[in-house]
């Protein structure tokens, strides 16, 4: 650190430290409440602000407000600190995007705008398209959506429909050639996978069911899509999943080619297994990488399939 950086610095820890003497922390109430999960007590002294519209909690939140600006609105590097952060933060971003059918599908928020919509662009050039526009969603913008992914011609779209900060989303499938919903949505829940059959005939979606884990479903669309029904929770069959309790998450990836189906299996972040389908065939889903302590990045390349393991541990003398 440079001696002219290093002075500024403290001459900043010094005002703040001036500050917060005369600045006392407001006090947070502590309820030390206790629960159980999967046979183990936690002690939550704070749980009462898991409410997030109650009276207390808006209280607890302006005093803390308060308290955090009596500390650094006084301070005279704040305000070019402010306006420098606003000009590196207020500009064009785009996310991956996902050739399907000659186009690239991808989200993108612009500089002025608060949420992310979903274009696409011609792989040979041309203006973005917007497909999903959220902000007419909700008068607050509180509404988002998220690429889920695009069938393998580029005609169906799948987008997850979010409302705040939740977890749960609806799934909502957009006839991208007459730009209008196929059916119904999904209702809110937890989707955490998603994979279009490559002849677009239908989907896989992996479900998060209330302490009964995640399960993966198949969804078939009939011909016509625009005229079926995508509100297939009640109805489509669950493919794999059970004997997984609710801290294994699921993900399905299909192969470009369309003959197979690779089900991702997640326990926590370190351990991970592969499960295995030839969509040709008739049987069930089988174990393809099982019983080791890593977990794997897998992509298919025609009729291989490539896996990469993260963080296996070395056996013994390697």
């Amino acid at each position: 650190m440079r001696a002219g950086a290093g002075c500024f610095l403290a001459g900043l820890l010094a005002c703040a430290f001036s500050v917060c003497a005369q600045v006392r922390a407001p006090v947070t109430r502590q309820d030390g409440v206790r629960e159980e999960f999967h046979g183990v007590e936690i002690v939550d002294p704070y749980h009462w602000l898991e409410d997030q519209v109650s009276a207390a909690t808006r209280d607890w939140i302006d005093r803390q407000n308060a308290y955090a600006h009596a500390l650094l609105d006084g301070q005279p590097v704040r305000a070019p600190i402010s306006q420098r952060l606003t000009e590196m933060l207020r500009h064009d971003q785009v996310g991956g995007p996902e050739l399907r059918g000659g186009y690239y599908f991808f989200e993108k928020r612009g500089a002025e705008q608060e949420l992310w919509s979903i274009y696409r662009r011609k792989a040979t050039g041309g203006p973005d398209e917007l497909l999903v526009d959220p902000a007419p969603l909700s008068a607050d913008h509180r509404t988002s959506v998220g690429l889920l992914g695009a069938s393998e011609d580029g005609n169906l779209l799948a987008y997850s429909v979010r409302q705040g900060g939740e977890d749960e989303t609806e799934i909502h499938i957009l006839d991208v050639r007459e730009r209008q919903e196929v059916g119904k949505p999904f209702a809110r829940a937890l989707y955490p996978g998603f994979a279009w059959k490559a002849d677009a005939s239908g989907f896989y979606y992996a479900l998060g069911k209330r302490d009964a884990g995640k399960r993966l479903y198949y969804h078939a669309l009939p011909p016509g899509a625009a005229d079926g029904d995508a509100d297939g929770a009640a109805n489509d069959r669950e493919i794999f999943g059970e004997g997984f309790g609710p801290d294994t998450w699921i993900a399905p990836v299909t192969s470009e080619n369309g003959r197979y189906l690779l089900i991702v299996v997640q326990h926590g972040w370190a351990k991970g297994e592969l499960y295995f389908q030839d969509l040709s065939g008739s049987g069930p889903p089988r174990p393809l990488v099982t019983g080791i302590d890593a977990r794997f990045e897998p992509q298919f390349a025609g009729d291989f399939l490539l896996v990469r393991p993260i963080g296996r541990r070395p056996s013994r003398g390697s």
